[in-house]
């Protein structure tokens, strides 16, 4: 049987641009590399987090509630990190068009002078390029 009418395919007219990673994805499979690598990684949290306390009050027998706010890192504090012999090196996960922000910058360029080495993805390919170099050898004499 042949169905009469039927045009196009999967995609009728245009076809959908390729989807691209997100930088949670680019985090994950950045993970995924250095751990099959055996190198000690992690994810770094910043921002903040309400903590919400409930407590009966003593005196009383009343619940009562107590909020605060917890700062987890540094705003601006790379998205991850590692460690390759005793030394660390951090991660900032970038969409493919993502743009440092002003606090980034300013985090990056401590880190930088503390001695440390930021690397900037925006995929798990820019990733591995600057992994090789930072620990290639040099082919002329060492």
């Amino acid at each position: 049987m042949k169905a009469r009418g039927l045009t196009g395919g999967l995609f009728v007219g245009k076809k959908p641009a390729a989807l691209a990673p997100t930088e949670a994805n680019v985090s994950k499979s950045i993970q995924d590399f250095l751990d099959v690598h055996r190198i000690y990684n992690d994810r770094l949290n910043s921002g903040r987090v309400e903590v919400v306390r409930k407590y009966t009050d003593k005196r009383t027998g009343r619940l009562k509630e107590f909020t605060n706010w917890v700062m987890l890192a540094k705003k601006g504090t790379p998205d991850r990190f590692f460690i390759v012999g005793g030394k660390i090196f951090f991660v900032e996960v970038k969409k493919w068009n993502g743009k440092l922000s002003e606090d980034q910058m300013i985090r990056h360029g401590e880190l930088r002078r503390a001695g440390c080495t930021v690397i900037v993805a925006h995929s798990l390919d820019s990733f591995i390029q600057q992994f090789n170099e930072l620990f290639s050898v040099n082919k002329n004499g060492g």
